[in-house]
């Protein structure tokens, strides 16, 4: 079918607070991608770029952060990647609309991509394409590009009164994008009032950093955090000095030549830190709390402004705790077998026997296999924040998880990152996704749902069972499911404890 697409001289064509910017117009969506909203010298926070009078082009994603970003043909297979140039003045945004109406005050919804703190980018996942979420929703979509890994969170603040928030450079980035879609989104149809921060893995966390951030209140005002709680490591500045210091030696420059460490090759300065760290390099940089950013809210408490923000938040049921992909051995069939693994995971019998008790009651429609594969990483984080929610905001809370299972090797339980194709309304771009006669229906239930609280802060639609809001005594949870997906209060609340607790793997 004919779909019309439009870019002429005249048309489209924005006005912003730097310049004028011209995009595309394809099949009713407005889309403009790789706006510069600022620049920033290592370690210091963004500026305002240097403004322009002629129209910028702006059709197709820039650049992204440097990072590590290794390539996986399974990877490929279960959510495609988009490959774009690395550079350090990664500062872009992106907006897809239906309208450049001013006066049409469209619910905005800004996209925060995940990676950690340390990988990824606004177009990294074929997911991450906003044009048919903003289609579905009749919204304005709009996703953002900034620091990652060392040179977003790496502390260099003894090094000079200049780098004093280097350690939340990559979230100041994040601010001064926000600050962008206040000032900017009305000439692309949104609504600077009217803003949902939507992001997943590592884009949750950033959601809970900007919560914690007195800089970006009032820049949005609903939050939907998509398995995007855990957690992450918190160091002290005297642990972050000794870090600098090695750092330093290794990269044989002193103290007093700072302007060394700002000129140095990112690859040099990456190389030594995988030196020190590990795979532990990924996870090992992100914001910390100062005079700037109030700390993981399951830590400190919500920070006072944010207490009116609406929460929407989830998992998925395995995560990270899955089989290899195209794992040809035996899956525990048995209870016997389950126990046996069990056992021998968490070094106790009793414990095993404590969550094969508590998974009959929670999944009595799943088969013994699924036991072992629990997610212990972000289930009971995400049930924390929602009681702290729960008890501390004025705004409302609501739970999720999705459970399904997708036609990839011997059947691919919901696992980190697959709820992205349905909640973008993007299924269509990801072929393991197409299940008949479930991929439909969950991409509705779960998009719309998003839609709907992003517009009212309620995400009950006519397609969905009644969704009732997470409170401290209910703990209502909606289960996202290929089997029947329902509403249902804390039926996970006690197996996600337990599956934290006997892993001995994150703690807080």
């Amino acid at each position: 079918m004919e779909k019309e697409f439009i870019c002429t001289v005249r048309e489209p064509v924005v006005d912003t607070q730097y310049g004028p910017v011209r995009g595309i117009k394809y099949d009713g969506i407005y889309a403009f991608k790789g706006i510069r909203y600022a620049r920033a010298k290592r370690f210091r926070t963004p500026e305002p770029p240097q403004s322009w009078s002629e129209p910028a082009p702006c059709f197709s994603y820039d650049c992204q952060c440097p990072q590590i970003n290794p390539f996986s043909q399974e990877a490929e297979l279960l959510i495609p990647h988009n490959i774009r140039p690395e550079d350090e003045q990664c500062h872009f945004i992106n907006v897809w609309t239906p309208t450049l109406d001013e006066n049409a005050k469209k619910t905005v919804m800004v996209w925060i991509h995940g990676g950690g703190f340390a990988i990824g980018s606004s177009h990294a996942l074929v997911t991450y394409e906003g044009k048919n979420l903003a289609q579905a929703g009749d919204i304005v979509v709009v996703s953002v590009n900034h620091r990652l890994n060392w040179l977003g969170y790496l502390d260099v603040s003894s090094l000079g009164k200049q780098y004093e928030n280097s350690v939340n450079a990559g979230m100041s980035d994040l601010v001064f994008a926000l600050q962008w879609v206040k000032h900017n989104i009305a000439a692309f149809g949104g609504n600077p009032e009217d803003v949902t921060l939507f992001g997943q893995s590592g884009g949750g966390e950033k959601i809970q950093a900007l919560m914690q951030t007195p800089e970006a209140e009032g820049l949005f005002h609903r939050a939907i955090i998509q398995s995007g709680v855990y957690d992450r490591e918190e160091t002290t500045p005297e642990e972050r000095e000794k870090e600098l210091d090695i750092l330093l030696k290794k990269l044989g420059i002193s103290k007093g030549r700072p302007d060394l460490l700002e000129t140095a090759p990112y690859e040099a300065v990456t190389r030594v830190l995988l030196e020190m760290y590990g795979n532990g390099y990924l996870l090992h940089f992100g914001p910390q709390k100062n005079a700037w950013y109030y700390g993981d809210i399951r830590r400190e408490g919500l920070r006072p402004g944010a207490k009116p923000i609406d929460l929407l938040v989830g998992s998925l049921f395995s995560e990270f705790n899955v089989p290899p992909v195209f794992d040809h051995g035996p899956r525990s069939h048995s209870w016997e077998d389950v126990r046996r693994e069990l056992t021998q995971k968490y070094g106790s019998t009793e414990k095993a026997e404590h969550i094969i008790t508590l998974f009959r009651e929670a999944y009595p429609y799943r088969p013994p296999f699924w036991a072992c594969c629990l997610d212990p990483m972000f289930r009971w984080p995400t049930l924390q924040l929602a009681d702290r929610m729960a008890k501390e905001s004025r705004g409302k809370t609501y739970c999720y998880i999705m459970e399904f299972t997708l036609p990839v090797g011997e059947g691919l339980l919901a696992r980190h990152n697959m709820d992205m194709p349905f909640t973008s309304h993007n299924t269509a771009l990801v072929p393991c996704c197409n299940i008949p006669g479930v991929s439909d229906r969950l991409e509705k239930e779960t998009s719309f749902a998003w839609i709907q609280f992003a517009k009212t802060g309620n995400p009950n639609h006519a397609a969905l069972p009644t969704w009732k809001p997470y409170t401290t005594e209910n703990k209502h949870c909606m289960s996202f499911s290929d089997v029947q997906t329902v509403c249902k209060p804390g039926f996970d609340y006690e197996l996600a404890r337990a599956i934290y607790d006997a892993s001995h793997a994150y703690s807080l």
